[in-house]
């Protein structure tokens, strides 16, 4: 039986590196050589397990034998280790990773970054959120935990990250630092220059870049906290990072322009307390002065179904400097925003009147329903709900002077059956086409939206059954209950003139972490109807002969 996804398993096998400490800074051109020391344990009585060998790798260059030591210890089998590297005389951050296998052929990794050069870039976070955790759930913070929410948040954000890349704009992040006197967690967000330095991305499991240890702790210094006095949660994103993204889409955002005869010189971002939260373009139309203005109000609203508050944008409004240009200016505000919400937006289409502003993106990376396993926090399972969720019930929305902000109440519940949702968007249940323009597979995708779900490894994807069967699976998890699928349905090898039926199934199950026996599903089905239209393209043999021309 398929173990059920579980976030992080509490295991005894460790690896902890001594030396160099994270974040350590090289001289440029010393041509440096790093003793690289520490420990690593796994099961000890009454099965222990061996450690056959450890291996020190610098980047992605060749891995090497460490030299093993053994060490006394009654409840783990213990090897200290050590070994020489050489570290690249290249400007930057570079990882050292050390990797443990013990007889059983199973491995535990740790990683450190030194830097080679000048001091790491020290500066506030481009994106702040800051936790009071609650008293009983602080035992939980641990370093796995945290590396497995960031994986989670990494993945949420990869489309948005890779958009953003390719106008030179590096988000690096979520780096996560946990105060356990004083019961809060700070989860930070960098947005910088291409060559910002940053520990680089490491996919399948960490799709972005991220800080050393050492760097984001410099970094938090630097940021001002935003949790207010009490319990619950507090975001912040700072006017500057909001300027930043529309800098780094300028090129776009002049070409839109262009192509309504504005030529657009400046393209600004402000926040008018208590709620507004405007874009402004501004340049000349056929050589008159012309500024254009998109605003959205911010607020909260009741979520579907639970009725606790969410973000929201409660009212979008459109001015220009010249009244009589207005109708002029809205398509170009609106394909100006088109770039920032079809690309950031892990929901939207290809429909422009979507680009609403600059906020509307950012609130579909926001999850106000963050459900998980009560097996992801300990293996042992003792939290008592046995299928538990963390709800953000906010209770601000809006702006200040120096940037957006927001703060609510966290609470721990239990998840139900009744409460677990699975709906489906932007599918297309008819579809129509010649052999030729409908090809071997047919597109057939969709967007879904989970509620209180959070699948097992596997269990979460679609199958069109019909004259041909296909199926796929969907990556969900915590942080990511929306998304795009790219399915497609199958039509027979000789396919004739007609109408061929399918029907798409889409189906999720998520297993409780300490009892198998108890299940939450999801589904949802659709009849999808394909009509093959007669070929354009002529069938083999001799073809007509071309009129005989008429002579005068």
């Amino acid at each position: 039986m398929r173990e059920p996804k579980g976030g992080i398993r509490v295991t005894d096998r460790t690896v902890v590196i001594d030396q160099p400490a994270d974040g350590v800074q090289i001289p440029a051109c010393s041509l440096a050589v790093v003793q690289v020391r520490g420990q690593a344990a796994d099961k000890g009585l009454p099965e222990p397990a061996a450690i056959v060998s450890i291996t020190v790798q610098v980047d992605d260059g060749p891995a090497g034998e460490a030299v093993r030591t053994p060490v006394a210890g009654k409840d783990l089998s213990k090897v200290g280790f050590a070994k020489t590297v050489a570290i690249p005389d290249v400007l930057g951050p570079h990882v050292i990773t050390v990797t443990a296998t013990n007889d059983q052929h199973l491995s535990t990794v740790a990683t450190v970054t030194v830097f080679v050069g000048g001091p790491y870039q020290t500066a506030p976070a481009s994106a702040l959120a800051e936790v009071a955790v609650p008293a009983g759930l602080l035992k939980y913070v641990t370093p796995a935990v945290v590396s497995k929410v960031t994986q989670d948040v990494q993945h949420l954000l990869s489309s948005a990250s890779a958009y953003l890349a390719g106008y030179g704009l590096t988000l690096a992040g979520p780096n996560a630092v946990a105060d356990l006197s004083a019961g809060t967690l700070r989860v930070g967000l960098w947005a910088g220059a291409a060559d910002f330095p940053a520990v680089p991305a490491d996919p399948p499991d960490f799709p972005l870049p991220r800080l050393s240890d050492a760097q984001a702790a410099a970094c938090f210094a630097a940021t001002p906290p935003v949790l207010p006095a009490g319990d619950g949660f507090a975001l912040s994103v700072p006017a500057p990072t909001l300027q930043q993204v529309l800098n780094a889409l300028s090129p776009q955002i002049v070409a839109a322009g262009e192509r309504h005869d504005f030529t657009i010189q400046t393209w600004t971002v402000a926040t008018v307390p208590p709620a507004t939260v405007s874009v402004e373009v501004a340049g000349n139309v056929v050589g008159l002065s012309a500024r254009a203005t998109i605003s959205e109000t911010l607020g909260l609203k009741p979520a579907a179904g639970t009725g606790q508050q969410i973000p929201a944008i409660l009212a979008t409004a459109h001015s220009a400097s010249n009244g009589d240009l207005l109708e002029w200016l809205i398509p170009v505000l609106n394909l100006v925003l088109e770039y920032i919400h079809l690309d950031l937006s892990s929901d939207a289409g290809n429909d422009a009147s979507k680009a609403t502003g600059i906020i509307a993106p950012l609130l579909s990376l926001i999850p106000y329903d963050i459900p998980f396993r009560n097996t992801d926090l300990s293996a042992s399972g003792s939290l008592s709900e046995q299928f538990p969720v963390l709800r953000l019930d906010w209770r601000q929305f809006g702006v200040t002077g120096a940037g957006l902000v927001g703060a609510g109440a966290l609470f721990l519940e239990s998840r139900t059956q009744d409460e677990v949702a699975l709906t489906l968007d932007e599918l297309h249940t008819r579809i129509t086409g010649t052999p030729e323009s409908l090809g071997a597979d047919v597109p057939a995708g969709f967007t879904f939206t989970l509620r209180e779900l959070d699948p097992d490894d596997g269990t979460f994807g679609w199958q069109f059954s019909g004259p041909v069967t296909t199926s796929g699976t969907i990556d969900a998890s915590p942080f990511i209950q929306t998304g795009a699928v790219g399915a497609y349905l199958r039509l027979p090898l000789s396919v004739a003139d007609g109408t061929y039926d399918y029907t798409l199934t889409v189906s999720a199950t998520e297993t409780c972490g300490t009892d198998p026996a108890e299940t939450l599903t999801a589904s949802w089905s659709s009849p999808v109807t394909v009509t093959v239209k007669p070929s354009s393209v002529l069938p083999p043999g001799p073809r007509p002969s071309a009129p005989a021309p008429i002579m005068p």
